[in-house]
């Protein structure tokens, strides 16, 4: 698997078998789900993902490290 980021767009992309796109389909909204002929998923793209990932994770990590610190 190859993870990239375009950090202008603020797209993510998980590419799962570089391979010829041959359908995409809308999973959610910002959230494409990429196939081959098969119909074998071969790539997501997340777009806004610094708000739909990075914020979530970084959102997460904060909950735990006050935890830590209630302790």
């Amino acid at each position: 698997m190859k993870v990239m980021y375009d950090n202008e767009h603020d797209i993510l992309y998980l590419i799962f078998k570089e391979e010829p796109v041959h359908d995409t389909v809308e999973a959610c909204e910002d959230v494409y789900v990429e196939f081959n002929e098969k119909r074998e998923v071969i790539g997501v793209e997340i777009w806004r993902a610094s708000e739909l990932v990075v914020k979530p994770i970084a959102d997460k990590i904060v909950e735990k490290i006050q935890e830590f610190l209630e302790d």
